[in-house]
């Protein structure tokens, strides 16, 4: 049995299998995608940090903007912005961060 364009219907349901089926995405495929999804919310995450800082304090060190920006990650970013929110001065900001960069890298090494 043939239909209208000359396919038999098992030719025409394999054709339309092939049409609709995702594209394989390899492991390595996987990972690039999700690494870039990860930095992109890091970058995210800096950014806004930094909007609080400037909102609040108008002059932010360059110091502490390169340091933010060597921040890589996410729980870190989000206790400092939230930090940054209330707290009284720029000095005193630059203290808590610097805290909590020597207390992530002792858990770091401690891993």
């Amino acid at each position: 049995m043939q239909s209208l364009m000359g396919e038999t219907p098992k030719t025409a349901l394999h054709r339309y299998e092939q049409e609709s089926s995702m594209r394989y995405v390899t492991s390595f495929e996987r990972l690039a995608r999700q690494e870039g999804i990860e930095i992109g919310l890091l970058e995210k995450g800096r950014e806004s940090l930094l909007e609080v800082l400037r909102i609040r304090f108008e002059d932010v060190p360059r110091e502490l903007v390169e340091t933010i920006n060597q921040i890589k990650h996410d729980s870190i970013l989000t206790m400092l912005h939230r930090q940054a929110i209330t707290i009284a001065s720029v000095e005193e900001f630059m203290v808590v961060v610097n805290q909590q960069l020597a207390s992530g890298e002792q858990s770091a090494e401690d891993a």
